[in-house]
């Protein structure tokens, strides 16, 4: 698989739930100065080497295809890097692109996570991506830390991604050992809308025609893939194919409470959006993490509502910017198409998550303590989860250690 002077290589995971996501690791560059080995010789995903880590590429060099390293000249413990993408994204797009481009010059390993019916992968069950699945970067997760053990796993985010990765680490950091369970030591969520409820009044309000016509558009982006899935969706159990009338909704809530809510479990789109909001998340989070936004994104919602969370952790810090917009935080002179200073905030601060902490912070994380807010979708009953496959939900033993079983095409 080809994306600008990037080689790809897919890897289907299946999720806990029935679905399946698509990992595209990077293999190399298509074209530059080739230093490293033949990848062909050396398997899709693991290489030969086993060197210590390669140092990260000097800062201020351009990426290019002369940055990027062949995959098989990697050591085994080389960080990786999950990038994950926005509403109907993957690998395809730019930001994702550029991301995985960048995080690679720095000598990681990286991989594009595509979501259940993103990026051209098929939708296995008739549960559909949204802001809460977890299940999904879970998968990831444990696909890449059953790969590479001794790797440290670096996360990354933008738009409708930083909500399922938020979830993600808010979830995993409720359980005993947190997401460093599986080495994931840091995340970087760029253009997160912070405030969901206040997000999406700014979409739907007459008053202000640029949201109107983002609501619009991203409505019609999900037409697009709920036409294309329809088949799997309809198999649900509680969704009604005779009453589901896609082509009649033309606002993001609408896909919401049609299809989100019913396939996830949700009794309405306000429950849905309370269990993801960055205010309720933040405080169980225990993994470093760093969200960038611009003040003038259309998608930011209220950040006063959540900047007291963010005060009170010793984990996640903000960043925010006068202008960069919804995921266009342009650098001067590299043009609309190219690399943006995001990509390098985001690098220079998961570099930083993989130095030894200082004693300093180090007591300082030990003070927080475990989370005082739990952050699971099962908790009322632990012993028992309801997952939906095909054209039936079933009961599975609750099963969040390293037992759960990762079936991958490779």
């Amino acid at each position: 698989m080809f994306t600008l002077f990037l080689n790809y290589d897919r890897q289907m995971v299946r999720c806990e739930d029935g679905g399946q996501v698509a990992l595209d690791w990077l293999v190399s560059s298509r074209f530059g100065n080739k230093t490293g080995g033949d990848t062909k010789s050396h398997g899709m995903f693991a290489p030969q080497s086993k060197r210590t880590a390669a140092p990260p590429s000097e800062n201020g060099q351009p990426v290019s295809a002369d940055t990027i390293p062949d995959a098989s000249t990697l050591p085994l413990d080389a960080p990786v890097f999950i990038m994950l993408h926005g509403i109907n994204g993957g690998s395809h797009e730019g930001p994702s692109k550029w991301a995985v481009a960048t995080a690679a010059s720095r000598g990681w390993r990286c991989v594009a996570l595509n979501l259940r019916g993103c990026g051209g992968a098929e939708l296995s069950s008739p549960k559909v991506y949204c802001a809460v699945s977890s299940a999904d970067v879970r998968a990831a997760v444990d696909a890449c830390h059953l790969l590479y053990p001794a790797a440290p796993i670096l996360l990354s985010a933008y738009s409708l991604g930083t909500y399922v990765v938020g979830t993600y680490l808010a979830e995993e950091d409720s359980k005993p050992g947190g997401a460093a369970r599986r080495n994931v030591v840091g995340a970087v969520l760029t253009s997160c809308p912070m405030e969901p409820h206040s997000s999406y009044a700014g979409l739907s309000d007459p008053s202000i025609p640029t949201g109107l016509m983002y609501n619009g558009m991203i409505a019609a982006k999900l037409r697009e893939y709920f036409f294309k899935h329809e088949t799997a969706v309809t198999e649900h159990p509680e969704v009604d194919a005779k009453l589901l009338n896609i082509a009649a909704m033309r606002t993001v809530v609408d896909f919401e409470k049609a299809v989100i809510c019913i396939t996830h479990g949700f009794k309405d789109v306000d429950e849905y959006y309370a269990y993801f909001s960055p205010g309720r998340i933040i405080p169980s989070i225990r993994t470093p993490t760093l969200y960038v936004v611009a003040t003038d994104d259309p998608f930011l919602g209220d950040l006063s509502s959540v900047e007291h969370s963010i005060k009170e952790s010793q984990f996640v810090s903000l960043a925010h910017v006068a202008r960069g917009g919804h995921v266009a935080f342009l650098e001067k002179g590299v043009g609309v198409f190219g690399q943006c200073w995001t990509d390098k905030v985001t690098g220079e601060f998961l570099q930083g998550v993989l130095e030894p902490r200082s004693e300093l912070a180090t007591q300082a994380a030990n003070a927080a303590g475990p989370p005082k807010t739990i952050i699971a979708r099962n908790h009322g009953d632990a012993s028992k989860r309801i997952v939906a496959r095909t054209s039936f939900a079933c009961a599975a033993d609750d099963d969040d250690d390293d037992s759960g079983a990762i079936d991958a095409k490779l």
